[in-house]
């Protein structure tokens, strides 16, 4: 598509889409069943595309439209032509831009143009016999088949567009096209899942959303929270929003998974950001930092939030994201609330706070609904459906039941968490003792590089923050802190066993059941 020499920089102003304009997409995209993207951009490496309208049908490819605020009145007699290579003078149209950024994007990602990818200009203010009555070089650099004008009906628009394109027999992903384009509206894959599939609007919306300076991001275990602060905190840096972002997550396993998350979105998008600029830290660790800071002394993981802390200013970052919130103590929450008395900062949390600047959302990808049921309702036995429990011997029920899952998993497809380390310890040497050495204890407190995670991890119920696998075993001693306990259900992304201690030892066979879900995030 030709450019125009008569709008230059100082004559023409910026186009953008109009509300009427939205709203013929809008139908349009709503009659072909196709996703509609607006004012939406593509990041690449350090450059930065901004698509002034998007819609992609999975059987015909992608369309791209740019909204023209040109009128007969100032057209008429005015002679188009293409101008100058060095014409400084000249505002690119975007459609021409859009397209090339669109398909090196394709390529970088996917290695290929996956779909066809076709662009038009949607005039607002000029309609068709309007366009017949100008100079005939409109007619030679605008062909009229990619144009849509202002008196066109929809049948009108959508005939165009079938025009350019053939169908498809079958439908593209849009998770694959779309995904492609925009990670930050995707869920990564991850050792547990290979699709990615797209967010949902609730996740979508906080994504888009200008956060106000205390906000909070609730849902259920499974919901995708905190694949959403990772996100976020790339996209404040790629739309320049904050130079600083710091995470917080419970433990240093925790943390070491997050910025393992975090490279791998990084490395898939072929986005170049200052990785140091998002820090991922614990509780301890800022306090330590803080600690040192102010009273000039070596830090230690163990240092304590002291009144002197809460009286001067510390600065950690321009937006805190504090994941999973809810585990950790009210006094470091205090803490955080103080810190960001003028910066923001983000509460992640199971529960919503009612409060606003709450962003909630409500389903979970990798739950069964039966389990969420028991995360609300520890005690209640109405709940059934995909629960039951062993009862008996701990320690002999997990060794059977092992030797089951062991036919069908690896050994780094188990997950067993228990009540306390000492439980850990004794179950570790039993499984050890009759299997030799495939387990081994996961300690939160150091980091993934120690970890042998090629075994069956053995965690305690207070260890486990952002740890899954597809397996779990969770074995009860008494009775969970209902927290914890939901924590512990939702760890496994395809079945879990509930082995509760009692003094009966029923066959294992009889009484064991498989708790399995399917989850797409």
């Amino acid at each position: 598509m030709g450019l125009f020499s008569f709008l230059t920089d100082d004559s023409r102003t910026q186009d953008s889409l109009t509300p009427q304009a939205v709203t013929r997409l809008e139908t349009l995209a709503h009659e072909e069943a196709a996703v509609l993207l607006t004012s939406i951009p593509i990041y690449l490496r350090q450059a930065t595309q901004t698509i002034e309208a998007l819609l992609f049908d999975p059987y015909r490819g992608i369309y791209i439209f740019e909204c023209c605020d040109w009128r007969y009145e100032t057209l008429k007699g005015v002679t188009a032509e293409r101008p100058r290579a060095d014409d400084k003078r000249v505002r690119d149209i975007t459609l021409e831009s859009a397209y090339t950024f669109i398909s090196r994007k394709f390529n970088e990602i996917l290695h290929t143009d996956p779909c066809e990818i076709n662009s038009f200009l949607i005039f607002e203010h000029l309609n068709s016999e309007e366009f017949e009555r100008l100079d005939a070089s409109f007619h030679a650099l605008l062909p009229r088949d990619r144009l849509i004008f202002a008196d066109e009906s929809i049948e009108q628009s959508t005939s165009k567009l079938h025009a350019v394109t053939n169908r498809r027999d079958t439908p593209l992903s849009d998770s694959l096209i779309l995904g492609a384009l925009f990670f930050h509206l995707q869920i990564p894959a991850d050792n547990l899942h290979d699709d990615r599939p797209l967010l949902s609007k609730e996740q979508s919306d906080f994504m888009q959303s200008d956060l106000p300076p205390l906000a909070s991001l609730s849902g259920p275990y499974g919901s995708g929270k905190s694949t959403l602060v990772l996100l976020k905190a790339i996209l404040y840096l790629l739309q320049k929003k904050a130079k600083t972002v710091l995470i917080i997550a419970a433990t240093q396993a925790a943390c070491d998974l997050l910025k393992k998350e975090l490279l791998e979105i990084v490395e898939y998008a072929i986005i170049d950001i200052e990785l140091t600029s998002i820090r991922i830290l614990t509780p301890e660790q800022l306090i330590a930092q803080h600690y040192q800071r102010l009273y000039k002394k070596e830090s230690f993981s163990f240092a304590k939030i002291t009144p002197k802390m809460l009286s001067h200013h510390y600065f950690a970052a321009e937006i805190i994201f504090c994941d999973d919130s809810h585990l950790l103590e009210p006094e470091f929450i205090a803490y955080l609330r103080h810190l960001q008395r003028k910066h923001a900062l983000c509460l992640v949390r199971r529960e919503p706070s009612g409060a606003a600047g709450d962003y909630s959302l409500t389903h979970s990808f990798r739950t069964p609904p039966s389990l969420l049921k028991l995360c609300d309702d520890p005690q209640n036995t109405s709940i059934t459906e995909g629960v039951q429990k062993v009862q008996g011997n701990p320690y002999m029920y997990t060794l059977l039941k092992l030797q089951k899952l062991l036919e069908h998993y690896g050994y780094s497809d188990l997950l067993i968490i228990v009540p306390h380390a000492q439980f850990a310890l004794k179950l570790l040497d039993e499984i050890n003792s009759y299997y030799g050495t495939i387990s081994s204890l996961y300690q939160a407190h150091e980091g993934l590089l120690v970890q042998e995670l090629d075994r069956i991890l053995i965690a305690t119920v207070s260890e486990i923050a952002h740890l899954q696998r597809p397996v779990v075993v969770l074995v009860c001693e008494g009775t969970y802190d209902q927290e914890r306990f939901c924590h512990a259900l939702t760890r496994a992304s395809k079945e879990i066993y509930l082995i509760q201690n009692r003094d009966t030892h029923e066959e294992d066979s009889q009484n064991s059941s498989r708790v399995a879900g399917n989850p797409t995030a």
